[in-house]
């Protein structure tokens, strides 16, 4: 007998079988779709299970690679900064080592005296130097706090500081306080003859707060240095050491003071047992090995027992990651302590939006809804292998080569795959799908665009010639300008000269000229080459460029023809292409009157925060959020009430994969591929970063990058940087630009202007001509 359930499947898909339908009872038919039902079910809940656990897996992922990352980046921090530590005091031993070249005798004391003299002055920490003859008679005394004092006649004969120094060369005592507030140390050196004597230094370990102050650990962690009883001698909050602070009792210090007495212990009862193994008879006739050296740590390894960071107390109270790492040879330690809000906050946000995403997928169930979530999910992995990059790169000790590829590989396949689901998304849902390139549009339609005093000069690259299409409201002219061989050799000279400013100011100022002639020398030769045959074609005072290929690396506005550059002829904006153009220039413009401002201050980019302060200043109604505040929801929420977007952050143009160029937000990394997800109709979006307004041309001449991205999202202009920008210039030119659009002046005018105000600053075109408006400039 079969069941009714497969009869009303059959006689659903058969409609012949009307009679079979009539004769099954309708609880049949009630108990078939019940169990329909429990299958639609059961594979909802299949796949929501797999999704949960998909995510829990995620999680572990993320949180394991922080963890580990954390544990290296902590150790290595630790070690770099006790290296940094040991090297402070290594070069006073070196100064004070050019007082024990001499012996001492009657002919020798005023050179001594003179020596001790240059000491104190070129070395600040020494506030005292005393020297011993051979017997341990204190010859001289020289301080910053004292008299001096000639043939004293003091015994130290019988002193740790002299008996210690002519054994081993050099000592090194311990933390002694000034006044129960000053740190201090003494530091001996004996002569390579041993009629040289013993040179004694008091060091003031107040000033090496120096050093340690410019130690960093992220954005709000520190180091500092404790003796080997635990007691401060070094810290960015000076108070804390002047006032003779104890650390021995918090848990981070006790276990590193244990871990280093253990070390001290091993190495003494192997010395001990190497002595006794050669004092035995016949131990000359077996060469014994070396007695064993206690393990240093080096940078990229950690010790067994400093592996695992712990959250514990500082002495300020807050909850800290650390890690240690023993300064050499003085016995001391150098700890980190980066703030656990600070150091999981990537993690702590990553998790939150997984936990969206899986909250999601169980109340939306299966379907289309599981492949958005899968390109959501790999999209978080992305951002997160993104953050360890970063994070590895500015580290106090960056990554090894290998690791950083390793890292590169992993963000490699991830974006291979969330490529591939997107397209698979796409195909599923076609009504979601943005098609950013714009229509052909006819040749009056552009004419119209550009009105009476614009001139339009598209570039063509066809194999190795470059043409140049010239529009103008009456004329069309289309001229072989140059071969594509040449423009690469003349773009790769001037590449060259934009390095050489990098060199630092002091080489910039001492070979100004130079330089400067040099760079427009190479500027005229591509004027010469792109814009000498149609020169003469180029009408009325605004000019519109729509490079081609490798042409999108050329600052047209820079280009010189021997007595000015081209900005001083034309006020000039780029587009991708002129359907863009026309279509920039039919956006409405936008009727909210709000500047959303977004700062992202990092190591490398410190005057961020300064040119934040300068925007906000000229910008109207302005909201600004700087650092962790300055996220992705900020820019989604406030964006589109916006009329001016504004983000100062970093920015890296990625040739090999342009739609996973990106930008620094605060909480996250915003590539090309998420730009063309955002809706953001504004009039501006400037991106005050490096290299934003980079393309490239795939096989279907589609340019590809931040700027189509942006203007995907349906901003109307866009202010961009061609390569790296000096941190300077960009403030200065941003104030410049700023105060010149808000005060009346169209952008392509206050573009001009800004130009020709930091042209005054520094004539150098590295400093100026970085900068580029895309789009619409009314």
């Amino acid at each position: 007998m079969s069941l009714p359930g497969r009869n009303w499947f059959r006689a659903a898909a058969d409609p012949a079988a009307g009679n079979d339908v009539a004769s099954v009872k309708p609880s049949a038919r009630l108990r078939g779709s019940r169990l329909f039902a429990k299958y639609v079910a059961l594979f909802v809940a299949v796949v929501t299970v797999a999704l949960l656990f998909s995510g829990v897996f995620d999680a572990l992922f993320y949180y394991r690679e922080h963890r580990d990352a954390l544990v290296r980046i902590q150790r290595e921090q630790a070690v770099a900064a006790a290296a940094k530590f040991s090297q402070f005091i290594k070069e006073i031993e070196s100064q004070l080592g050019w007082t024990t070249q001499l012996p001492w005798s009657s002919g020798t004391a005023d050179q001594r005296r003179f020596d001790a003299l240059r000491l104190l002055r070129q070395v600040p920490a020494v506030t005292e130097l005393a020297q011993a003859d051979a017997t341990g008679k204190e010859r001289l005394r020289v301080s910053r706090i004292g008299m001096d004092v000639v043939d004293s006649g003091l015994d130290l004969s019988g002193e740790a500081k002299f008996t210690e120094a002519v054994a081993n060369k050099a000592y090194y005592g311990p933390v002694y306080f000034r006044r129960e507030s000053e740190p201090y140390m003494t530091l001996s050196l004996a002569g390579t003859r041993k009629d040289a004597g013993v040179s004694i230094a008091e060091v003031n370990l107040k000033l090496i707060w120096d050093v340690v102050s410019q130690i960093k650990v992220g954005e709000r962690g520190h180091a500092y240095v404790v003796d080997a009883q635990g007691r401060l001698i070094a810290h960015p909050d000076i108070s804390l050491v002047l006032r003779n602070t104890d650390m021995s009792k918090l848990p981070q210090v006790q276990a590193a003071l244990a871990r280093q007495a253990a070390l001290a212990e091993q190495a003494a009862l192997a010395a001990q047992a190497l002595q006794a193994a050669q004092a035995a008879p016949g131990a000359r006739a077996t060469p014994l090995p070396p007695a064993p050296v206690p393990p240093v740590p080096q940078a990229g390894i950690t010790d067994p027992g400093a592996d695992s960071l712990q959250g514990t107390m500082n002495i300020q109270g807050q909850e800290v990651l650390t890690a240690s790492a023993p300064i050499a040879p003085l016995g001391w330690i150098m700890f980190v302590e980066l703030p656990v809000k600070e150091a999981y906050a990537s993690l702590y946000a990553a998790l939150q939006r997984l936990a969206i995403v899986l909250l999601a997928a169980s109340i939306f169930g299966p379907g289309n809804t599981s492949l958005a979530l899968k390109v959501t999910t790999l999209r978080e992995k992305l951002n997160w292998h993104y953050h360890r990059i970063e994070v590895e790169e500015l580290a106090q000790v960056p990554a090894s080569s290998n690791r950083l590829a390793e890292l590169t590989q992993l963000a490699t396949r991830v974006e291979k795959e969330l490529v591939r689901l997107s397209r698979e998304l796409a195909a599923e849902r076609p009504q979601d799908r943005s098609d950013d390139a714009a229509a052909p549009i006819s040749l009056e339609l552009t004419r119209e665009a550009l009105g009476p005093d614009t001139t339009l000069i598209e570039y063509f690259r066809t194999r190795d010639k470059i043409l140049a299409v010239v529009i103008t409201e009456r004329d069309l002219d289309v001229v072989e300008v140059t071969t594509a061989s040449r423009i690469a050799e003349s773009l790769d000279m001037l590449r060259f000269q934009f390095m050489k400013p990098r060199l630092g100011l002091a080489y910039v100022r001492r070979f100004q000229r130079s330089l400067l002639d040099a760079t427009q020398a190479r500027l005229h030769d591509l004027y010469q080459e792109l814009l000498g045959p149609v020169r003469d074609k180029l009408k009325g005072k605004h000019l519109i460029v729509v490079p081609h290929h490798s042409l999108h690396r050329v600052p047209f506005h820079a280009l010189f023809d021997g007595a000015a550059y081209l900005a001083d002829s034309f006020s000039i904006s780029y587009a991708p292409s002129a359907s863009i153009y026309v279509q920039c220039r039919r956006r409405p413009s936008s009727l909210k009157k709000t500047s959303l401002i977004l700062g992202i201050p990092s190591p490398d980019a410190p005057q961020i925060a300064d040119e934040v302060r300068l925007v906000e200043a000229v910008a109207p109604n302005p909201k600004v959020f700087v650092g962790p505040e300055a996220s992705e929801a900020v820019l989604r929420e406030h964006g589109p009430q916006s009329s001016l977007i504004h983000i100062a952050t970093h920015g890296l143009f990625r040739e090999d994969s342009p739609m996973f160029s990106r930008i620094r937000l605060g909480d996250t990394f915003l590539t090309s591929y998420d730009l063309y997800r955002f809706s953001l109709p504004v009039d501006q979006i400037t991106l005050s970063c490096c290299s934003t307004g980079l393309n490239v041309i795939t096989a279907g001449d589609e340019v590809l990058g931040l700027t189509r991205g942006l203007l995907c999202a349906g901003a109307k202009s866009l202010l961009l940087s061609l390569w790296d920008v000096n941190d300077t210039s960009t403030a200065a030119f941003m104030s410049a630009f700023y105060s010149r659009f808000f005060g009346g002046q169209n952008r392509a005018l206050a573009f001009q202007g800004a130009i020709d105000a930091l042209r005054q600053l520094n004539p150098h075109p590295y400093y100026w001509a970085p900068f580029v408006l895309v789009g619409d400039v009314s």
